[in-house]
């Protein structure tokens, strides 16, 4: 028999476990289906549970804190809950209710957290076809999806930091930089990372602040009677350019060389595709040109004293008699001059673009009342 009251009394009356936070409980709701004494039972078997997980408020307790906060009903908002959870000195606000239609009980639970300021909620619990006494199964099964919840850690208050002593008779500086973590240097002598508080003697300091990727500031203050505040705002500076390694010229495996005469070499300019098909025609051009130009003054040579007159007499003085050695000569010279530029623009070409040593002499030479113009090369 005592140990049958013993059990009842751990179903039935509030247990608490003064290691947990304090939950504040609102009497459970039933519906009109469900009688009050049976609500009374499934209240009773909730508070036991809650007891496990911390101080649960009893029902006059909680009855005294709704009043305090000025609250009534089931209280299922976060608003009442916050003002609930204050009265009663409790973290959770723990509010439930079971209904009842045609025999299948429907348990919801619903927990509001002041620390973290979360609503969690069972999910959906039924029991089909049950007497009465068979639904303090479903209440437990319902109240521990709320375990996570109940055991969720409250945020730890951020302590302030303990501000630095100053000694007797230094004034203090406080020194703060943006970005922060730039080094201080007062009178150049480091005293750490911004933001930072550094006691002075009274009087004029120097104050620099340094960060890498930042232009160095500095800034003079006077310390005499009160504390002083100074803020850098430090300016970033560009990275300086990486200088390139500047690229060696490319070894040609030949030397190019041009001839402007016989056993003389000279090193060639470097020219483009382009120029050099251009220049390949000029010559060509100036080197046709030059022959057909000495075949003219050839000719004009030759036919330089023939005699057209008619009568036969084969006189020098004849006035159609031919004098164009001069015109001739003139001409076979300059034909002669462009065959030789030419050649030397097509063999300075040769040696750029093949890379070769080349020798050329062109040798223009009158004979009789002619001329013969000798080209020799080496290539």
């Amino acid at each position: 028999m005592t140990r049958t009251l013993q059990l009842l009394a751990i179903v039935l009356l509030p247990t608490y476990a003064l290691a947990g936070p304090k939950i504040a409980m609102p009497p459970l709701k039933v519906d009109s289906n469900v009688p009050a004494n049976i609500g009374k039972s499934f209240d009773g078997h909730l508070r036991a549970l809650a007891g496990k997980k911390g101080g649960v408020t009893t029902l006059a307790d909680v009855a005294a804190a709704m009043k305090k906060a000025g609250v009534d009903g089931p209280c299922t908002t976060d608003a009442c809950a916050i003002k609930l959870a204050k009265a009663a000195d409790a973290r959770f606000v723990l509010t439930s209710k079971v209904t009842n239609s045609d025999e299948i009980y429907s348990v919801e639970l619903s927990l509001y957290d002041t620390a973290l300021s979360v609503r969690s909620k069972n999910g959906e619990a039924l029991c089909e076809l049950c007497a009465a006494d068979e639904v303090n199964p479903i209440i437990t099964i319902a109240f521990k999806e709320l375990d996570a919840a109940l055991s969720a850690a409250a945020p730890t208050a951020t302590k302030a930091p303990t501000p630095p002593k100053i000694a007797e008779g230094m004034i203090p500086v406080h020194v703060r930089t943006v970005p922060e973590g730039a080094d201080i240097r007062i009178d150049g002598e480091l005293k750490g990372q911004a933001p930072m508080v550094v006691g002075v003697k009274p009087g004029t300091h120097d104050v620099t602040s340094a960060k890498p990727g930042f232009a160095t500031a500095q800034r003079k203050i006077s310390a005499l009677d009160r504390p002083v505040k100074i803020t850098f705002e430090l300016e970033a500076v560009a990275a300086a350019p990486v200088a390139s390694t500047p690229k060696e010229p490319a070894k040609s495996h030949s030397n190019p060389v041009t001839s402007d005469k016989v056993g003389t070499t000279v090193p060639s300019p470097e020219l483009s595709a382009t120029s050099s098909a251009g220049l390949y025609g000029t010559a060509w051009g100036m080197m046709l040109g030059g022959i057909g130009l000495s075949a003219v003054g050839g000719w004009l040579i030759d036919l330089d004293g023939s005699v057209t007159c008619t009568d036969g007499r084969g006189l020098r003085e004849c006035p159609k008699v031919f004098n164009t050695k001069g015109l001739g000569s003139t001409s076979l010279g300059l034909g002669a001059a462009l065959v030789g530029v030419g050649l030397g623009i097509l063999v300075t070409e040769s040696i750029l673009v093949g890379g070769v040593e080349t020798e050329a002499t062109v040798t223009p030479t009158p004979q009789g009342d002619g001329a013969a113009v000798q080209i020799r090369g080496r290539f």
